[in-house]
């Protein structure tokens, strides 16, 4: 039988160990590690000591969330609680009947592990703890042929919310509709503030609304909130990948993403995030993989420019700059951009205004012709009051209010840039939004 071990517990770990009957497939020291141990084992049992998060400083994986995934993918968990039985609650919730109380010896959990328990077993190891509580009247057993148990509709996937995987998926092929292979766009700016995750969340709903299989990658690791706006939560984020091998499979790769109920991917930034920049081979890795399995790329740059920053941009098929069209900004991102043309060919470089206070006349575009590169093309998108309320609802505005301004002007920005007619909808875009696209040339 083979186990991990995530219990911090040394005399148990090498009872264990000493047993021939089992094979030791590693120990963890954080639920965070056992996700990222569980991509590329497969245990028919997972020992967990919930006070493994107690004891680390980035603790945000619940035990739930790792009950119900490991519920998912059919591995059995046994949980050693401690006295105070502060989790008990979540075991019964997730119907989860292998479970020991303190105090108990190392003889109980290797009889455990070779008899698993019913809900009518558990009820009794718990009346001769002398513990009451409230069984939930479904009967689940964990039966050692099927090694499954049924979970709620709404089950928490220890690798995101709710997530769905798509079971048939298929690698990327040359000749996919409107691409003749997958593409990568980036977003970035020379400072927080300016719209910039809103655009790759709308300009990535944009490609899912017409059928592309689409990720987004929060490369924002100081000040990334991709997450946040789309109300999904995942136990890896990117610096994660950092940890996996440079080639990776279909399953580890959407084992690392969250799905969200639009059918569009996340690979979130992480949470309080200190150290250094992404680096550029993590940066490289991860498009590389992403792309064997996805259309369209979207990674949402962090505002710093960098070694890694600067290598996304080389390898996307085109790069959005935005920014806010008042005087300070104009002076600033005019430095940015001709720093990042410097590196990239500027005919793939879009400068795009966030145009909140609407303040941006006609006219105005030979203002910032004289401020970047000529080859760098301009596109203006207005203020929707839509705009903040659906980010609020957690989903892109261009897929609940696609006949808004903004969500009009992005769709005609999007075709111009990628020859793509909007495949969901027969409208073609008014003729009077070409002027918040100007190509400036010399």
């Amino acid at each position: 039988m083979k186990i991990v071990l995530a219990t911090l517990h040394l005399k148990l770990n090498e009872a264990l160990h000493r047993d021939d009957q089992l094979v030791i497939q590693g120990e963890v020291d954080s639920l965070r590690d056992l996700a990222l141990h569980l991509k590329t084992k497969e245990p028919d049992v997972v020992i967990i000591n919930p006070d493994l998060n107690g004891l680390q400083d980035n603790a945000n994986v619940t035990l739930k969330e790792v009950l119900m995934q490991l519920h998912e993918q059919k591995i059995r968990p046994i949980v050693l609680l401690g006295e105070e039985r502060d989790d008990l609650d979540t075991l019964l919730e997730t119907h989860t009947w292998d479970f020991l109380i303190a105090p108990f010896k190392v003889k109980d959990v290797k009889e455990l592990i070779f008899n698993t328990r019913s809900k009518n077993d558990a009820e009794e190891y718990l009346r001769r703890k002398g513990v009451t509580a409230n069984m939930d009247e479904e009967e689940i057993v964990f039966s050692s042929e099927t090694k499954h148990v049924q979970e709620p509709s709404e089950a928490i996937d220890f690798f995101g919310v709710a997530s769905q995987r798509e079971p048939n998926w298929k690698p990327v092929e040359s000749g996919v509709s409107g691409f003749g292979q997958s593409k990568v766009f980036s977003i970035t700016s020379s400072k927080g503030g300016v719209g910039k995750s809103t655009l790759a969340v709308n300009i990535a709903g944009w490609f899912a609304k017409n059928g592309f299989k689409t990720v987004i990658v929060d490369g924002d690791v100081y000040q990334g909130n991709i997450s946040t706006m789309m109300k999904v939560r995942s136990a890896l984020t990117l610096v994660d990948w950092d940890h996996l091998p440079k080639r990776l499979d279909q399953e580890t790769v959407l084992r690392s993403l969250v799905r969200h109920a639009s059918g569009l991917y996340i690979l979130p930034s992480p949470v309080n995030y200190v150290g250094a920049p992404v680096a550029r081979d993590l940066y490289l890795k991860i498009i590389e993989n992403l792309k064997q399995y996805f259309q369209v790329v979207i990674v949402d740059l962090d505002p710093k420019i960098t070694v890694g920053s600067l290598a996304v941009m080389e390898a996307s098929d085109h790069v959005f700059f935005v920014n806010t069209p008042d005087e300070h900004g104009l002076e600033r991102c005019s430095a940015t951009i001709n720093q990042i043309a410097g590196h990239i060919d500027p005919g793939k470089l879009s400068l795009v205004l966030n145009d909140r206070d609407n303040v941006f006349q006609s006219g105005d575009e030979f203002v910032y012709k004289q401020s970047v590169p000529h080859q760098v093309e301009l596109a203006v998108l207005k203020h929707s009051p839509e705009l903040r309320k659906k980010i609020g609802d957690g989903q892109p505005l261009i897929l609940a209010k696609p006949n808004c301004r903004y969500c009009k002007e992005l769709n005609h920005v999007i075709q111009e840039i990628t020859g793509i007619e909007n495949m969901n909808t027969d409208k073609k875009p008014k003729r009077w939004n070409r002027r918040f696209f100007s190509l400036l040339r010399r």
